[in-house]
């Protein structure tokens, strides 16, 4: 397995490189996916940026192309100090024009904003889900008529979700997708769906929402085409275009589907549960460890809490909640990069007694979901696994958003 992994990397290295020999003769459409072809590997970019900078007495188009497309911070994390130079280099070019100089320094101010507000975030952001939050969601309305009737209507739906997110009731666009399976209206008119994707578009940058990935979409996409209600198609219409989004939805390219190794019972009495769910996964940013069995614990509670049940995912930074369980935390795991869910086999009998079979996804809160979809169908439920989708967009080399 190892042999097979440093064959591949070296055959894009190679790949790449002779592409990257004549830099500055090379078509501007070539970068990017040469980009996506790195990975991660950021080195062999910050060469031809260094190269073409100390060649040129002013910075190129096609440098600063490479600038505005790289991941700069992958390349910040991989070697600081090289990251630093480069940028000196480029301040100290003779013949820069006024607007590259801008540009540049915007860019290295963006990262270092970025690493900082990444840090912070990695060390206070634990939570995961929360059912008292999560209920809060689901039965939130900015209006002051609490009358749930007067709620449930065609554009409120998204009108909801796009005040819950700038009021910071969910900060998760696969919980924005999971209020939406629940309340099940939808808009039939299209210039409301072009308000909802691009006020929650703007949001997302705004407030850093955590991305829903592709193969959740995907997954609810293959349950609602059995579904014979009025608003599937709507639904499945609106799931696509949030896929086609790069800043509401994260590509399979950009998500490791991670599935649970083990659960294990820490607590267990009349007032509740608490179980660990181990999951093995080497981080991008942890590869020089030299231990094995890197990974992570999410903690399942649900525990009364103020005479109320209250039921908790969270990922665990303690240390000690690791001992004796056979997997090492490193703190470049965080929060705000893990999506939780399961797949659900679902074997479905319509009423002319023909059978399919087919995944379906199950999102903390969202239980049953397909019942309300397929109300005319007989469903049988077993669920496959366990799983997190870890966003790695951030140790990928080619800029996600940047295209």
């Amino acid at each position: 397995y190892l042999v097979k992994q440093w064959y591949q990397r070296r055959v894009r290295e190679l790949i790449i490189s002779k592409y990257l020999a004549d830099f500055e003769n090379i078509d501007t459409e070539m970068i990017f996916p040469l980009l996506q072809l790195g990975g991660s590997n950021s080195k062999i970019f910050l060469e031809v940026l260094f190269d073409s900078i100390t060649r040129n007495s002013q910075l190129s188009k096609k440098a600063l192309h490479l600038l505005q497309h790289i991941n700069l911070n992958v390349c910040f994390q991989a070697d600081r100090e090289q990251w630093s130079n480069l940028f000196d280099k480029i301040a100290d070019l003779p013949d820069i024009s006024v607007e590259d100089l801008r540009i540049t320094r915007r860019l290295e101010t963006e990262v270092l904003r970025t690493v900082g507000m990444k840090k912070e975030s990695t060390m206070k952001q634990t939570m995961l889900y929360d059912s008292q939050k999560w209920y809060s969601f689901f039965h939130f309305s900015p209006s002051t008529n609490n009358n749930w009737r007067s709620r449930r209507n065609n554009s409120s739906t998204l009108q909801n979700c796009v005040t819950a997110v700038s009021e910071g009731i969910t900060s998760s666009m696969c919980e924005v997708v999971a209020y939406i399976a629940h309340k099940m209206f939808l808009p039939t008119q299209e210039k409301e769906v072009d308000q909802f994707i691009s006020a929650m578009e703007n949001l997302c940058v705004e407030k850093n929402l955590k991305r829903i990935p592709w193969h959740i979409i995907d997954l609810f996409i293959s349950t609602l085409k059995y579904s014979s209600k009025d608003y599937a198609k709507n639904f499945v219409s609106l799931l696509k275009r949030i896929r086609q989004n790069t800043v509401l939805s994260s590509s399979n390219r950009e998500n490791i589907v991670i599935s649970r190794s083990r659960r294990v019972r820490v607590d267990e009495d009349e007032y509740g549960y608490e179980y660990k769910n181990i999951y093995i996964f080497e981080h991008p940013g942890s590869k020089r460890c030299k231990l094995r069995n890197c990974g992570f614990i999410i903690q399942h509670r649900y525990k009364i809490d103020d005479y109320i049940y209250r039921n908790t995912l969270k990922l665990v930074t303690d240390d000690d909640y690791y001992a004796d369980t056979g997997v090492h935390y490193h703190n470049v795991i965080s929060a705000s990069d893990i999506c939780k869910y399961g797949v659900i086999a679902l074997t479905i009998t319509r009423p002319d007694d023909t059978i399919a079979e087919l995944d379906s996804v199950k999102l903390p809160g969202l239980k049953g979901w397909w019942h309300k979809w397929l109300p005319d169908v007989d469903i049988n439920v077993q669920l496959k696994g366990s799983f997190v989708s870890y966003n790695v967009s951030e140790y990928m080399v080619a800029k996600q958003n940047g295209k």
